[in-house]
């Protein structure tokens, strides 16, 4: 339940956050078109011609002069609105001059108003400051500015700029069909995917039926309604229930991923500095190779190498001392039986061979005679 509950949250927060990104890119159109059209209140052009409507004696023009002005304000106007589409979006259908009399400049793809009288007597806030009506004209939103002389601060006539009521869907159109809506204070609807439903007063939602999300505009007055289906809701929470399953498990098959990842390199290396341990224990020395990491089994790996060199050196240390050792006792022996000693022995051979053809005949020596030739046998 407490999971279920934590979901719904969540759908909640999402529908929220959604309503805070449409409201906010819809209130950015909206201040850069009134933007435009403060910039096309203050052309130069627009006020000498309007000043001359208004007061012709003040502001007098020749007829040739008005008439090129009047070229130069419609070539105004269209350039102005093919800025708009490059600047803000091509949701603009149409700019539209009056002056006090009623007299029409206008481009754009209609030049219709349907509301003319509305647009003039529209109350104004402040003057000179664009505003955005609370009423459509053939389903259009206008962006309504009261152009004033700066020196009379009289009023000199309206500019108009009215928004496409099709392409300006294009600015919620991650909402289904038929769940958003611009409504004005009353809760007129001033824009909406359904075409039929604008200029018509919102209905109440059915209770249960819908989730409905609301926000105010804090630049135009207008409100920012959202209604979601419960069926369309509960699916989801569905679907985020699914997707928070399906990460995760990828979360769990990360971690054991990793985690297999680290333990292998980790043991990997110690299984194989335990088998040549084993190996040395034989008197077989190889090094380990590959180990390829800076850690602390890389150190212990680093450390039986380098016991692997120095046990190398010694064996080779110690084998070359009893080598040189075996070597000397041969020489030594060597030296013991070489040519001259044999030759010595032989010549006292020869002289105790003598001595004993000599005194044979004498029974006093013939004992010692008999044991010095037998040594010297046996020397021989």
């Amino acid at each position: 339940m407490t999971s279920k509950r934590i979901i719904e949250n969540n759908v909640d927060q999402s529908f929220k956050q959604t309503m805070s990104e449409t409201s906010d890119k819809i209130d950015g159109v909206f201040k850069a078109f009134a933007r435009e059209a403060s910039g096309i209140g203050d052309n130069r052009f627009v006020n000498v011609l309007f000043r001359n409507a208004s007061a012709p004696d003040k502001y007098p023009l020749a007829p040739s002069e008005r008439a090129a002005l009047e070229e130069r304000v419609e070539e105004m106007l269209h350039i102005e609105l093919d800025d708009m589409g490059k600047n803000i979006g091509d949701l603009a259908d149409s700019i539209h001059l009056f002056d006090v009399h009623g007299k029409h400049y206008y481009a754009g793809a209609d030049p219709d108003i349907q509301y003319y009288d509305a647009i003039v007597i529209m109350p104004f806030e402040k003057q000179g400051v664009p505003e955005w009506a609370f009423f459509v004209d053939h389903r259009r939103l206008i962006c309504n500015l009261q152009l004033v002389d700066p020196e009379m601060g009289t009023v000199l006539g309206n500019l108009v700029v009215l928004l496409d009521p099709i392409k300006m869907t294009s600015l919620y159109d991650s909402y289904d069909t038929g769940s958003f809506f611009i409504t004005n204070a009353s809760n007129v609807v001033l824009s909406s995917d359904r075409q039929r439903s604008i200029g018509e007063l919102l209905p109440s939602p059915a209770t249960g039926d819908t989730i409905t999300t609301q926000r105010e505009s804090k630049w135009t007055g207008f409100k920012y309604v959202s209604r979601i289906p419960v069926s369309e809701a509960s699916a989801g929470i569905r679907r985020l229930a699914v997707f928070s399953v399906a990460v995760a498990l990828a979360s769990w098959i990360a971690v054991i991923v990793i985690t297999y990842y680290v333990l292998r390199k980790i043991t990997s290396p110690l299984a194989t500095l335990s088998k040549l341990m084993r190996k040395a224990q034989k008197e077989n020395y190889q090094l380990i190779e590959n180990f390829g990491s800076h850690d602390e089994i890389a150190q212990l790996c680093h450390s039986f190498n380098r016991m692997i060199l120095e046990t190398k050196e010694l064996i080779q240390k110690v084998y070359k001392a009893e080598l040189e050792q075996k070597e000397a006792q041969l020489a030594a022996i060597r030296t013991y039986f070489n040519p001259p000693f044999f030759a010595q022995h032989a010549g006292i051979r020869e002289h105790s061979g003598q001595i004993q053809r000599k005194y044979r005949t004498n029974p006093l020596c013939g004992k010692k005679l008999v044991q010095h030739h037998s040594f010297f046998d046996f020397a021989g």
